[in-house]
């Protein structure tokens, strides 16, 4: 993110990327509370033992008080625009323009979209 915020006064393109990426993590945090929301209704309906169970809630309770605390982190980061950083400059961040493209490809490779993709393309290569 410092990367993105230091450069992004020489590149409009990385302002956009970083709302992205922020975009991209509140649907991640937002997918984690639902799926342990669904969770805890299942558990809830299923003869579990009643020790086990609060237990379980109990976990998914601290799980879900994270991906809240996240989710309200990713919402400052998109409250604080890159244009108050206009007179700001932070230290130079440790990664270069390289380091962080590679570091951005290997986030995107990791997205279901980008492996069912890369599997579409290649069924698609087997026909030519």
């Amino acid at each position: 993110m410092k990367y993105l915020v230091y450069n992004a006064q020489n590149d409009p393109a990385l302002v956009f990327a970083r709302q992205f990426y922020i975009a991209q993590w509140f649907r991640d945090c937002s997918r984690e509370v639902e799926k342990i929301t669904e969770a805890e209704e299942k558990a809830k309906r299923s003869n579990q033992d009643p020790e086990e169970l609060a237990e379980e809630l109990e976990r998914n309770q601290d799980t879900l008080q994270d991906a809240e605390n996240r989710k309200l982190f990713l919402l400052e980061q998109v409250n604080s625009k890159v244009g108050v950083f206009a007179n700001f400059k932070p230290s130079p961040s440790k990664l270069d323009y390289e380091s962080a493209l590679l570091v951005t490809r290997y986030l995107a490779s990791n997205r279901p979209f980008s492996q069912s993709f890369d599997i579409y393309l290649t069924q698609v290569g087997n026909l030519w």
